[in-house]
């Protein structure tokens, strides 16, 4: 007996050295892994420290310092809710921030959802409430929420009264069971035990510094060209419209579109913002619920969840419209269910609704499922088929079923039966749909190979696979996912680990070898946040003492993630703190997005009229009536503008349409001749559009730098030019006549020079009118005139050719009663002379 008990020791003791070998090793790794991080950031002299602006750097300071001032106070007075007390305080900042009603509609929705699933799935009953997992039970009644609505939105009964009525049928059915204990719950709540942890209060911090970003109002070029049209059509047209010929994807599914719309219309404004909050929320419940299926403890658990919440991807999908969030949440929550020990009939149900909605949202989503579903059935096998059947023979779960079956093919099968195409504009080379060229439509910018080069390359010069700058991936995916998945692959009962990588491995080397971009990429973000606390959980269980050391290196990681984040997208160079109240976000878009707003004044004024708008902004999503886009959005439209050379060509092409009104842009470079770019014809076709509105447009009304136009069959006429220079020296102020050259020509410099002031009394709009001699090419013109107490009109020319003809026009600013006008280029190098100039004002 005593040689074997010395044969165990010695055993033991063996096992626990090449814990510590391989603990130092890991630690080794990762410690190398930040060296090596550090220096290749170091390389580019530091040049990242330019994202951390005044604006962005003093508001994240004053969010951390009042959060650190809440943390000590409620430290003073409730020290053992702290947590609890500072998480409600930042709430309400949250809600300030997102817009009250905003979150009260999102929240309404969200509860709604819950008692809706909570019903079906059998737990919520007249005397007894049981909570069994209400994050599935939430994402259940969600999807029968929408496959409700996704029928509704077909007809023409969309209103917000019809939308909180039938909202409200599952949270007044359950009134009874929840009067009936919730006192009961509510003391429950308070007494029991909370964690007041300082790396849960980090959690908290984390939490709300990340969330700080959605109050950036919605400006993306996808959300404003398509995503946001939905709403649109349910607030104004009370319908939801499908035009293939001006945007091939509104018969697409995008059931995340739809999920936006009804809850912007029971706020009344773009609810976007709480929404995203809402799917973090549910994505952060996801990554705990695996936490505490593997039993991780709860600092390990914590850290987790700060790793994740560090990623800049986090910030830039809170922002936007884009699918990406909604895949990680539900991918997230569907891996709880492949990740249990055990299989019932609720869980069940609730997965496949999780199913229902990811195939109903995107193409992309079908491939997610596809992986999910068989992930379940090689872990439970048999016991998914004896739970099919046996709930098919249940009335109500079998119509739940076949609910839930319709509402993930139907959105393919509206658009087979509008386009000719159920996955239109995809694979249109099969289904030959006459709506778009018979070819696999396929966006090959970030094709760039799918190599382990790439792959490292995302993280490094993140700036090539993504719309960002470099840095912003997320090194903790690079360097720690590989060593957790090896710390996994040796850790006892690892298989809960197993089923969640399996479907995110699959869909990640699925989207990686077809496309070698890093939003794509988003959904699996949380599954390798978890492979992540693996690694902790090896430590946890084999070089305890070791622990906090991995915790600081990995803690390593977050810092250097948050000094990058603000990279991840080039408007988040304001701080979120500017874009808390409807009057911040509403100046960012009218300098981002400024026809969001003439979209607006055109739904108001002019319903029924569609707008032409030009090829690099098709930002129609927010207009009722139909948005005329000339770019591939609309193929046959894209085509006939490549065909349009003159001003009369273009004149007859608006003429066969019903198009009586037109956006153009200012903040763009002018330039006149067709350049050998991938779109050529975007840059002609603006010297000839800008041509045209100037003739036939009336201005009507101008925000940023987008100018409205209502366009008539005869040229508009302008009253007697106020200035009118062609050589003459007379035209010009006296002290500027120097810089007339011999031929009567003005020389424009570097060094601006006012020509003329024009009187603006009682006049409301203005057009401009030059001809420039340009001997070398090279150079920019800059149109310029400084209207006094206002903002300028200003324009970029290209000096592409020659002899230039140039025409705008705008609106003159409200306050102002004069105008400077003044003559400039870029550089001195390359010469440019006046010829003509004229000033029109109406």
């Amino acid at each position: 007996m005593t040689k074997s008990l010395q044969v165990e020791k010695l055993k033991r003791a063996s096992t626990q050295m090449k814990n510590k070998i391989n603990a130092v090793l890991i630690l080794g790794a990762i410690a190398a892994s930040h060296l090596f991080t550090y220096c290749t950031i170091s390389a580019t002299h530091f040049q990242w420290l330019s994202r951390w602006n005044e604006p962005v750097g003093s508001n994240s300071l004053q969010f951390a310092i009042i959060f650190i001032v809440s943390a000590l106070l409620t430290q003073l007075f409730i020290p053992s809710r702290r947590n609890m007390a500072v998480c409600g305080l930042m709430l309400i900042y949250l809600t300030y921030g997102v817009g009250a009603k905003a979150g009260l509609a999102t929240a309404f929705f969200a509860y709604s959802s819950y008692t809706l699933g909570a019903t079906i799935l059998g737990n919520k009953r007249k005397r007894s409430v049981q909570v069994e997992d209400p994050l599935l039970q939430g994402l259940a009644g969600l999807t029968i929420w929408l496959a409700c609505f996704y029928l509704l939105s077909l007809t023409h009964y969309n209103r917000r009264a019809i939308y909180m009525v039938v909202l409200a049928v599952p949270v007044v059915y359950t009134i009874p069971a929840a009067l009936h204990t919730f006192r009961a719950n509510i003391r429950n709540w308070w007494i029991s035990p909370r964690d007041n942890s300082v790396i849960a209060l980090l959690v908290c911090f984390l939490f709300f510094f990340t969330a700080r970003y959605a109050f950036f109002p919605t400006v993306g070029y996808d959300d404003n060209a398509l995503h946001l049209k939905t709403w649109t059509d349910l607030l104004y047209n009370h319908t939801r419209t499908v035009d293939l010929y001006n945007q091939i994807w509104s018969a697409s599914p995008f059931t995340s579109d739809l999920l936006h719309g009804v809850i912007s219309v029971l706020a009344g404004y773009d609810s976007r913002p709480a929404l995203n909050i809402a799917l973090l929320l549910v994505a952060i419940a996801a990554l705990y619920r695996l936490a505490a299926i593997t039993s991780m403890g709860k600092s390990s658990s914590h850290l987790m969840v700060c790793l994740f919440l560090t990623t800049p991807i986090l910030i830039a999908l809170l922002g936007g419209m884009q699918t990406e969030l909604l895949f990680l949440a539900l991918l997230g929550a569907a891996s709880t269910v492949i990740a249990a020990d055990s299989l019932n009939a609720s869980r069940l149900l609730a997965f496949i609704a999780i199913l229902s909605l990811l195939a109903a949202t995107k193409l992309t989503g079908v491939v997610i499922v596809a992986f999910l579903f068989l992930t379940l059935v090689a872990h439970f096998r048999l016991d998914v088929w004896n739970l099919l059947k046996s709930q098919f023979k249940n009335p109500v779960t079998a119509t739940y079923l076949i609910v839930l079956i319709f509402f993930a093919v139907f959105p393919y099968g509206f658009s087979w039966i509008k386009s000719g195409n159920p996955l239109f504009p995809l694979y249109n080379g099969y289904f030959k749909s006459p709506w778009f060229p018979s070819i696999n439509f396929f966006d090959s910018h970030y094709v760039k190979g799918a190599t382990l080069k790439n792959l490292y390359g995302m993280f490094f010069n993140t700036g090539d696979y993504y719309e960002s700058a470099n840095y912003v991936a997320g090194f903790q995916y690079l360097f720690l996912t590989p060593v957790s998945l090896f710390c996994i692959a040796f850790l006892p009962g690892a298989r809960h680990f197993k089923w969640v990588l399996i479907p995110a491995a699959l869909f990640g080397a699925v989207m990686y070898s077809s496309l070698q971009y890093y939003r794509y990429l988003a959904p699996i973000l949380l599954s390798c946040s978890f492979m992540i606390g693996g690694l902790f959980l090896w430590f946890e269980r084999r070089a305890p003492l070791a622990l906090p050391v991995a915790w600081v290196l990995a803690g390593g990681f977050a810092i250097i993630n948050l000094l990058m984040a603000p990279g991840i997208c080039w408007y988040f160079s304001k701080a979120p703190e500017q874009q808390m109240t409807l009057q911040d976000k509403q100046s960012l878009i009218e300098n981002i997005a400024p026809e969001q707003t003439l979209n607006t004044f055109m739904n108001q004024r002019f319903p029924g009229e569609g707008v032409l708008f030009e090829p690099g902004r098709p930002f129609g999503a927010t207009l009722a009536a139909r948005a005329w886009y000339t770019n591939w959005y609309s193929p046959e439209m894209g085509t006939a503008i490549q065909n349009v050379k003159t001003v009369g060509d273009l004149k007859t092409l608006v003429q066969r349409h019903p198009i009586h009104f037109a956006y153009t842009n200012s903040n763009t470079l002018w330039q006149s001749v067709d350049h050998p770019r991938k779109q050529r014809f975007v840059i002609s076709y603006g010297s000839i559009l800008s041509r045209y509105v100037t003739t036939y447009g009336e201005v009507l009304q101008q925000v940023g730098g987008t100018v409205l136009y209502r366009l008539h069959d005869h040229p508009v006429s302008y009253p007697a030019p106020v200035f009118n220079f062609a050589g003459q020296a007379s035209a010009l102020l006296p002290d500027i006549q120097a810089i007339l050259k011999h031929d009567g020509a003005l020389v424009a410099r570097k060094q601006p020079k006012i020509v003329t002031v024009v009187p603006v009394a009682g006049q409301t709009t203005f057009r401009y009118t030059l001809d420039l001699l340009c001997p070398a090419a090279g150079a920019t013109y800059i149109a310029q005139i400084n209207w006094r107490d206002q903002p300028p009109y200003y324009r970029q020319i290209s000096c592409d050719q020659p002899l230039l003809h140039f025409v705008d026009a705008g609106v003159i600013p409200n306050g102002t009663s004069a105008g400077y006008v003044y003559v400039s280029q870029t550089d001195d190098v390359n010469p440019v002379f006046v010829k003509a100039l004229k000033i029109e004002l109406k």
